[in-house]
């Protein structure tokens, strides 16, 4: 008998995670070698290498990767939803999925766009998990989250230096706030200590606010301006591309103790975000009560 739902997502979304297949997007380098995010390629060599001045470019799975691993799932699943990162991020990975849908049998694959990624992408997972052992089916698991989770759900990014993100291309911010982000004067805030924020904005990412946070205290101090005016959320869900466990603790320990009684889980961001933004960058994802 076969079960009946799979989740499965692309590394875009989610870096690693034990309710979702992940489908390793690709991360290629300065001589165009390309690599599969988190098995040949992690964040930490990603960094390594940047260091040395290597530049890096990420693409969509393989359609291989989409094909072979859910005609695998369907030999013991009945159906397959994949939440795909968000199209205005990255309209490859979902026009892959679409694509290797309709080849194996799109009446048993469903492909939904999560406008999200980074912490917002396990967010997302975390709740389709939670609704299906509710026992939703899959059509109603996906008008569910389009119409009661995905447009509720605030996701931003701490950015120490922005400068990979300014030069990735996904930078949907208008032109006249970009004026103020010009890559000399990042430069010149960068040294001077300023941190900036990144959001998701209608699943594009634009740039938002610039801070001058103690670089001790700029985690905690991000996550206490940035919450301190709303009511508890459903759920949380944080991460980082490479801060210290110890960073991560503090954020973990300061959202239990603002939010009790609220779900926080963390999430880290796999090679897709961690190409462009810099080590110790950190996302915060939550869900909004209506």
């Amino acid at each position: 008998m076969l079960k009946n739902i799979v989740i499965t997502t692309d590394s875009g979304m989610v870096k690693k995670m034990q309710h979702a297949v992940i489908i390793p997007s690709c991360i290629q380098d300065t001589y165009g070698t390309c690599y599969f995010d988190q098995i040949n390629m992690s964040n930490e060599e990603i960094y390594r290498r940047r260091n040395d001045g290597e530049k890096f470019k990420t693409a969509s799975p393989l359609m291989s990767s989409f094909l072979d691993t859910w005609q695998d799932k369907l030999k013991s699943h009945d159906e397959i939803v994949h939440f795909s990162m968000s199209s205005e991020i990255s309209a490859g990975s979902m026009n892959a999925a679409v694509q290797a849908a309709n080849l194996i049998d799109p009446s048993r694959i469903h492909v939904v766009d999560s406008h999200q990624g980074g912490p917002g992408g396990g967010l997302v997972l975390e709740i389709a998990n939670q609704l299906l052992e509710e026992g939703f089916s899959s059509q109603e698991l996906i008008t569910y989250m389009q119409e009661e989770i995905l447009p509720y759900i605030k996701t931003t990014f701490l950015v120490p230096n922005p400068l990979g993100f300014l030069e990735s291309g996904r930078n949907k911010t208008n032109s006249k706030k970009m004026a103020i982000w010009k890559e000399f004067m990042v430069k010149m805030l960068v040294k001077r200590g300023t941190q900036f924020e990144v959001v998701l904005k209608d699943g594009a990412l634009e740039q938002d606010k610039m801070h001058r946070y103690n670089k001790e205290e700029m985690y905690l101090s991000f996550v206490k301006k940035h919450l301190e005016k709303e009511e508890e959320p459903m759920m949380i869900t944080y991460g980082t591309t490479m801060a210290t466990e110890e960073k991560m603790d503090q954020v973990g320990n300061l959202l239990h103790e603002m939010y009790p009684n609220c779900k926080t889980i963390r999430h880290d961001m796999g090679g897709v975000i961690s190409s462009y933004a810099c080590p110790n960058t950190m996302g915060i994802s939550y869900i909004k009560r209506k």
